[in-house]
């Protein structure tokens, strides 16, 4: 498994354990918006993407500019390297 698919297992785990929170994995395919986050999902009325990466990984431009625009429509755009860093995001 790499680095990066180590991180997503444990922000599914994560999130998984939170009441009330929806989330959902958009399946990566050549047909669809490039740049969607890793994980995209709702908690308290509040749309989330998150972005998961290695500790080296950065995020694409094309990432970015979807980033931008979630932030813009009022969205939570992170980008994560481990679990951690979220979990005071959503306790």
């Amino acid at each position: 498994m790499t680095p990066e698919a180590l991180v997503k297992k444990d922000i599914k785990v994560f999130l998984s354990s939170i009441e009330g929170l929806w989330f959902f994995m958009p399946v990566p395919t050549g047909f669809g918006v490039r740049g969607i986050p890793d994980f995209i999902g709702c908690w308290r009325g509040r749309f989330f993407g998150i972005e998961a990466k290695s500790s080296e990984g950065k995020p694409t431009a094309w990432q970015e500019a979807i980033g931008r625009k979630i932030t813009l429509a009022g969205g939570l755009w992170l980008v994560v390297r481990n679990v951690d860093e979220i979990k005071h995001v959503f306790c």
